[in-house]
């Protein structure tokens, strides 16, 4: 049995007990992007619900322990915003994390919804995001001078489709509204 499995967060199957554990247990780094975007952790929990409904969030677990809670958010048709918050435990499962991004999520997430283009925008000094953003196919596009709450300056990064590195190949279909199912990585 995989270490590592994804429940999709819905209406259906909340998952406000995981995403509080990954809240209260947060990584310094993670802790550091809430405080420069402005973001308090406290509002993790309504980010994922927001995130379940105009877009669609995943808790990921290692070992049955929540370790991770990403998703997308449309700002407007075509276009996400993308999120990521995990605990010091995220660090093991990160291999498989970035598998599942890549093999599974990806290319089912955009073979059925309207994206055209997924970015997000993290500190300058995020270097281990950064890098793990790149590895998931983004392409750092500028610098937002002084754009953080505290003068730091951030970097977005963008996946935008139609890239050649974007894989949008044979997926494995789910409904937008199917009920959350255990995905293991490949």
């Amino acid at each position: 049995m995989s270490k590592f499995s994804a429940l999709r967060v819905s209406e259906h199957q909340p998952h406000e007990l995981n995403v509080e554990y990954i809240q209260r247990h947060l990584r310094h780094e993670d802790l550091y992007e809430m405080h420069a975007s402005g973001m308090t952790p406290d509002q993790l929990p309504f980010v994922v619900k927001c995130a379940s409904v105009i877009g669609e969030a995943w808790v990921l677990f290692w070992d049955g322990k929540p370790v991770f809670v990403w998703g997308v958010m449309s700002h407007v048709p075509g276009l996400y915003g993308l999120f990521g918050f995990g605990t010091p435990d995220t660090k093991r499962a990160m291999p498989s994390i970035t598998r599942w991004g890549m093999k599974t999520w990806l290319p089912d997430f955009l073979a059925r919804s309207n994206a055209r283009r997924i970015e997000v925008r993290v500190p300058a000094s995020s270097v281990h995001s950064i890098n793990w953003l790149k590895r998931l196919g983004m392409v750092p596009e500028c610098t937002l001078p002084r754009y953080s709450v505290v003068g730091e300056d951030f970097l977005q990064l963008a996946l935008t489709v139609g890239q050649p590195h974007v894989h949008t190949g044979t997926f494995r279909h789910q409904g937008t509204h199917a009920p959350a199912s255990r995905s293991s990585a490949h």
